[in-house]
């Protein structure tokens, strides 16, 4: 039996020391977490290629499948189902994809415009871009820039424009759900689930976009036609974030600060429901700052697509932190509701209050084919080979 069933096998007791000891290693830490480092020279171009190298034949040949008509392209959306409500009733054929529903932005508190001095948080006034699809599927390591493999449906959001946030945004996530055969941190993929949020941006976020970027209208002109846009004050603070989106679509791909700002926000709905313990849930809903460029999170341009994706990767996090989620999938997920949301964190007075940059992602019960709540589906019955559920 090796070491880490051997730490399952102690029970709840060791696993909850072993969880308190790496949540204060992390808040004794000021700037980083956990060996978190600054890239003296960081090249993404150079982390995406060394990515490519140590993949196998067929992911080293990804960017020439991508443009060769014969090779199989799953369309968006196609490894799950929308559903009408969570923990709802399914037919049969539902039940054997993973359920997903975009949620109320509201439900997630982000910062307000006064937490430089009051410290609160606030339910999210909106989202910046519309949730239109979701895929998720269980596979042997992470993927990078996974939204691409996928067919994505075509919008018309006009002409194009000068800014660089984009029309379609792509956000994929990787879950680990093995415990790690070594104790300590490890970089290797691992095992996982891979969720991928599909968006298209929203009508008033684009408007905002054409004003803020206008060389021809000075900041005078700038007010009135976003006065115009937004009459309240209330809804004018909505502008602070997305001016702060833009900046960060801007400097991120060479600013590993800027880039750091990234913030995921995983949430159980209904953990206390479920009897998961309390050393858990105290940690539900906490803000995660993807602080390595390059390891935690990647950030793919397409242009051409008026497309932007950005990829978080959980794996390198600690040997702890893997744990407990492989812990939660096997007690839980099957009967868990799941809310997933990101923001880039404000840090500046005119960079409050905090948007989201999505709707956040509701997953309903994302179980295995046994437990019919949702079966995910192998990567290689996704893209066209062999396999079916994730057991």
């Amino acid at each position: 039996m090796d070491t880490a069933c051997l730490l399952m096998c102690r029970g709840d007791w060791e696993f909850k020391t072993l969880w308190h000891r790496y949540r204060r290693r992390d808040e004794d830490a000021p700037d980083v977490i956990l060996g978190d480092q600054l890239l003296s020279n960081p090249s993404f171009i150079e982390i995406r290629k060394s990515l490519d190298e140590e993949d196998d034949d067929d992911d080293n040949n990804h960017d020439d499948e991508r443009n060769n008509n014969n090779v199989y392209r799953p369309k968006a959306g196609s490894t799950a189902v929308k559903v009408r409500a969570l923990d709802g009733q399914r037919n049969e054929f539902s039940k054997e994809k993973v359920g997903w529903m975009a949620g109320d932005p509201s439900i997630i508190q982000l910062r307000g415009q006064d937490y430089l001095t009051r410290r609160k948080k606030y339910p999210s006034s909106t989202s910046l871009y519309e949730l239109v699809e979701v895929d998720l599927f269980d596979s042997d390591k992470h993927l990078t820039d996974v939204g691409q493999r996928f067919q994505f449906p075509e919008f018309d959001y006009g002409a194009a424009g000068n800014w660089f946030a984009p029309d379609t945004l792509i956000i994929s996530f990787a879950l680990p759900t093995d415990v790690p055969k070594k104790l300590g941190r490890t970089k290797s993929d691992g095992k996982g689930y891979i969720v991928i949020g599909y968006y298209r941006i929203r009508i008033e976020v684009r408007k905002t976009l054409e004003i803020i970027t206008n060389s021809k209208h000075d900041e005078r002109e700038r007010q009135r036609r976003l006065q115009r846009l937004f009459p309240t004050s209330g809804e004018r603070v909505l502008v602070n974030g997305i001016k702060l989106w833009e900046k960060w679509c801007r400097t991120s791909g060479s600013d590993p600060e800027m880039q750091k700002r990234l913030k995921f926000i995983p949430r159980g709905e209904n953990l206390k429901e479920l009897g998961v313990p309390n050393w858990i849930c105290k940690y539900n809903g906490k803000p995660m700052l993807m602080k390595r460029p390059g390891e935690t999170s990647f950030v793919f341009s397409h242009p051409d697509d008026r497309t932007l994706e950005i990829d978080v990767n959980l794996h390198p996090l600690p040997y702890v932190f893997k744990q407990a989620m492989a812990y939660l999938k096997n007690r839980y997920f099957w009967k868990m509701l799941m809310t997933f949301g990101f923001v880039i964190e404000g840090r500046e007075y005119d960079e409050l209050p905090e948007v989201l940059l999505g709707d956040p992602i509701h997953l309903d019960k994302p179980g295995s084919v046994l437990d019919k709540q949702g079966s995910v589906l192998k990567s290689d019955v996704v893209f066209g080979k062999t396999g079916r559920f994730s057991f």
